[in-house]
């Protein structure tokens, strides 16, 4: 065909009806690379005691019957770096009844070495 005809571009657009063409995209395209896995940070891998480093946070209003009717509570998830889970129920969220949760916490589980939470925490 190119000994006969002159087709302006015809290379360039070739390669556009072949790129637009999802059968050739497949075919051609290059396996997905799994990104590197970055180095484990030294204190994940350490050996401690459980609720040694606890983050901390609040979730709710969960809505509670109760005799009267219905309440609203919050609950304060104590979470372990090893995945285990400590869940307190609150009234309010008033900083005297989450220093009443932590007491009984540090009572209960030890005292943490780390705690982390949010600024609303």
């Amino acid at each position: 065909m190119r000994r006969k005809f002159w087709i302006p571009r015809g290379r360039m657009e070739v390669r556009c009806v072949i790129a637009g063409y999802t059968g050739c995209k497949r075919w051609s395209a290059k396996p997905f690379k799994l990104p590197a896995i970055p180095d484990l940070i030294e204190s994940s891998v350490l050996r401690s005691r459980t609720f040694a480093k606890i983050g901390l946070d609040y979730f709710g209003p969960i809505s509670i019957k109760i005799e009267v009717g219905v309440t609203k509570r919050w609950v304060v998830l104590f979470a372990c770096f090893t995945r285990a889970l400590h869940l307190e129920v609150v009234g309010n969220l008033s900083a005297e009844s989450f220093l009443h949760v932590l007491r009984g916490f540090i009572s209960r589980r030890g005292y943490p070495e780390r705690v982390l939470s949010d600024n609303a925490s």
